[in-house]
């Protein structure tokens, strides 16, 4: 009898990245399964959506994209934007979805005080072009102790977002405002991965352990010390060790 075929891996890049992000995480992930790291539409080499979608219409992508490559289950692991939409992706398709991870990124919804942030950055690019907020977002996404030795792996997420529209900006701003609280789909996971960064400004280290604290085997979650969001970069070891766990179960 033949053996089953291990699930597609998916690993879901973040806000104002793309398929890149990963390249230096994958050929240390010892998986004898098919990998795919796509670009989320708009992002990348991936046409845009609608002008009004949500995190449910990306969601809905990526499934007719993934079942057009003849993928027929996957585990998903997304950071950061890429973990709300492997949340959403669970939610809708979960017989499709076997295991989830959440790499910086959360299961709540946004607070008051991130939804006006959001609108901030909406507002801003109504009057301003993307490169003003793209040129310094991300060294807001590392710690503050490792931009001088990470200098080159910024550069190259800087360079992730090189042209990249305000429309496209505003669009995922605004699909990340809406989004609903998904805490019930991370805590029904039997042993869900969560990696979380203990100087994240984007997803709080409180926020992390909370939701944590409410994971009933939290075998696979993490807190990485002097990380911030980026954590493939200021930890990679410790990333590529904590998937491949993970994934190996």
């Amino acid at each position: 009898m033949p053996i089953p075929s291990k699930p597609t891996l998916v690993l879901l890049h973040g806000f104002c990245e793309n398929h890149t992000l990963w390249d230096h995480i994958i050929p240390f992930l010892e998986y004898d399964g098919p990998i795919v790291a796509p670009d989320l539409p708009g992002f990348g080499s991936a046409p845009p959506l609608n002008k009004d979608f949500t995190l449910e219409d990306i969601a809905v992508y990526l499934h007719n994209s993934l079942t057009k490559q003849n993928v027929q289950s996957c585990v998903c692991i997304g950071h950061s934007l890429g973990g709300y939409i492997t949340l959403s992706l669970k939610r809708s398709f979960p017989e499709f979805v076997k295991k989830i991870g959440l790499v910086h990124s959360t299961a709540f919804e946004d607070t008051p005080e991130k939804k006006e942030g959001r609108n901030k950055l909406i507002k801003f690019l109504d009057n301003n072009p993307s490169s003003r907020f793209l040129s310094t977002f991300a060294y807001t996404l590392f710690c503050d102790t490792n931009q001088q030795r990470l200098k080159e792996d910024i550069e190259k997420v800087v360079r992730m977002s090189d042209g990249l529209s305000g429309n496209i900006i505003q669009g995922y701003a605004k699909a990340m405002r809406d989004r609903k609280d998904s805490i019930d789909i991370l805590t029904h996971e039997k042993s869900p991965l969560f990696i979380a960064g203990e100087c994240d400004n984007s997803v709080p280290a409180e926020s992390s352990k909370k939701q944590i604290s409410l994971i009933e085997n939290p075998s696979h979650c993490y807190m990485l010390e002097n990380v911030a969001h980026m954590g493939m970069y200021e930890k990679k070891e410790a990333i590529i060790e904590a998937i491949g766990r993970f994934i190996d179960e």
